[in-house]
């Protein structure tokens, strides 16, 4: 049985290293000035990539190619309004797709699936176009990166984005579990998952839904889909059920607080050795929560999105959503915090050598008093030296 289990597992990872999952897609976007000759280049490549795709001219007028995977190519595009869109390309005329009949499923199945969701973190779909050598699936466009993109550039997300990210993803999968016939992504990764984390309108996208299955009966054999690392242990025999996309959405979390891929980590048997890349300021209830979502043990995991939300703590999303900003402005207030204290350092050097020349002026007239003779005099002179004392020794006293 154990190498039974190993073998699947193997033939998972093969599977995966063969999937460099497109749907990083909608993410990815060019940023910062280009060249004259990169200007060039690139309108040589959109025109290229239009004239291969005479069925979207005259609709769609595509600007870029966003990603390329096993599975086709991801264009942005414009339609005839000037909105933008996303397509998928699945090429045909690729031998290797064209024999391969379960990835022609994939692709209608996620038209089928697109055509009759209306969930706010969903791509909405535009429209699907069938056609020799290529087919396509045209969807809303979502200008956000994924949280791929984000460990990519070396962004290690905060544990309060995490819980936001946490949270409006169990609401999108509420209502894909909670569709009439629920639907299971069983693909969830930080590929897959989009954030826009503006501090204004935190928002996530839940994009490819080229794996999806109804929910099955646990005696019922399924396709072995998703991708390993992030799939649960029990998709690696065809099954899955709610509780499969919990995990998915866990590990992938885990991923992105920790910074280190499930492929990096120990494994034992299908267990991830994940706790010890746990950030040292990981709350308790961060790794409680995450670590409920990922057992392997199907019975010991959280079994539904209801189960997880009611184990989370109130979340106050207002000042979570400002965590960004606030990291901006303790920055700055440290700037300002550095200036007041050497604005304090010099009022306190000052005070200081007044105290000093006052005390020196208070010893003076005290002597001056005692050389004057007399009982005014003594007055005088004790005077003198109770201020000096009260005004150099106060703080002292204070502390004291």
């Amino acid at each position: 049985m154990a190498n039974d289990s190993e073998a699947k597992v193997q033939d998972f990872k093969e599977k995966d290293s063969l999937e460099d999952s497109f749907v990083q897609n909608h993410a990815l976007s060019q940023e910062g000035g280009v060249s004259s000759s990169q200007t060039s280049e690139t309108e040589s490549r959109v025109h290229n990539l239009q004239a291969s795709h005479p069925l979207l001219s005259g609709k769609y007028t595509i600007l870029d190619r966003l990603g390329h995977g096993a599975q086709g190519t991801v264009l942005k595009a414009q339609d005839e309004s000037g909105k933008l869109v996303a397509i998928k390309v699945f090429d045909l005329s690729d031998p290797y797709k064209t024999t391969d009949w379960k990835a022609v499923e994939l692709l209608r199945r996620e038209v089928d699936t697109l055509k009759n969701l209306d969930i706010e973190g969903i791509p909405k779909f535009i429209e699907y176009i069938e056609g020799t050598p290529c087919s396509y699936l045209v969807e809303s466009y979502i200008d956000a990166k994924s949280i791929q993109d984000q460990l990519d550039d070396g962004v290690r997300l905060k544990e309060g984005q995490i819980w936001i990210i946490l949270q409006k993803a169990l609401e999108i999968l509420k209502q894909l579990h909670g569709q009439l016939q629920p639907i299971i992504h069983r693909d969830l990764k930080p590929g897959n998952i989009l954030v826009d984390m503006d501090a204004d309108h935190f928002r996530v996208w839940i994009v490819d839904f080229g794996t999806v299955t109804a929910a099955r009966q646990k005696t019922q054999a399924s396709t072995v889909a998703g991708t390993f690392g992030y799939a649960a242990p029990e998709q690696f025999y065809g099954h899955a059920d709610p509780s499969s996309d919990i995990y998915g959405l866990g590990m992938t979390l885990i991923h992105a607080l920790t910074g280190v891929a499930p492929s990096r980590m120990e494994l034992d048997g299908l267990t991830l050795k994940y706790e010890k890349y746990f950030p040292v300021n990981a709350s308790g209830e961060i790794k409680r929560i995450l670590s409920g979502m990922v057992k392997a043990n199907p019975k010991e995991r959280f079994q539904s999105v209801s189960d997880v939300m009611k184990s989370m703590p109130v979340l106050e999303i207002s000042k979570i959503n400002e965590e960004k900003a606030h990291d901006t402005r303790d920055s700055q207030s440290s700037d300002l915090k550095t200036t007041d204290e050497k604005n304090v350092k010099k009022t306190t050097g000052i005070e200081r050598f007044l105290k000093i020349l006052f005390v020196v002026f208070c010893i003076f007239m005290s002597l001056f008093a005692l050389a004057r003779g007399g009982l005014f005099g003594i007055y005088i002179s004790v005077a003198m030296v109770i201020t000096g004392v009260i005004l150099v020794g106060g703080e002292s006293f204070k502390k004291l």
